[in-house]
């Protein structure tokens, strides 16, 4: 007789639990991002390329100029980084690509980027003592993304 109330209470318990499973694996995402909203974490810059402090609208494409990131654990790293993204206003880039990019407006451009969207690689021209370097063109579909080492000018 127990046996057989065990085994009800057991269904029933596995039946009601089912549906809150389920719930839970379904609202995940949902429910990991209203957390992630209330709490206010954000993404690191380091991965996220910073917030976009300035607009060039060209012809055919936009150039996004990021934030520059210096961040670290604590304080500021004496090296970082500025992205510079290329967006198409219609269907795709222009096979050659020339901006001049001034990061902290004032002096003129930091640094002049060539880009090739057809082989994805790029020519870096250093105007300012702060640029070290470029990194290689990520490929975001249609559009572009360069990263240029800086030093920081703290």
């Amino acid at each position: 007789m127990w046996q057989r109330i065990k085994t009800i209470l057991g269904y029933t318990w596995a039946a009601l639990a089912l549906p809150l499973v389920l719930a839970t694996f379904i609202g995940m995402n949902d429910w990991a991002r209203g957390l992630a909203a209330v709490t206010g974490i954000k993404v690191s810059p380091w991965f996220s390329g910073g917030e976009v402090i300035h607009t060039l609208a060209e012809p055919h494409y936009q150039v996004l100029i990021r934030e520059p990131v210096f961040q670290a654990l604590v304080g500021e790293r004496d090296e970082g980084f500025v992205q510079i993204d290329w967006v198409p206003t219609g269907e795709a880039l222009p096979a050659q690509i020339r901006s001049d990019i001034d990061v902290w407006p004032g002096d003129g451009p930091e640094f002049t980027l060539h880009l090739d969207t057809v082989t994805n690689e790029v020519h870096l021209e250093k105007h300012s003592p702060l640029v070290l370097g470029a990194q290689r063109v990520l490929n975001l579909g249609q559009s572009r993304a360069v990263r240029v080492e800086l030093r920081n000018p703290r």
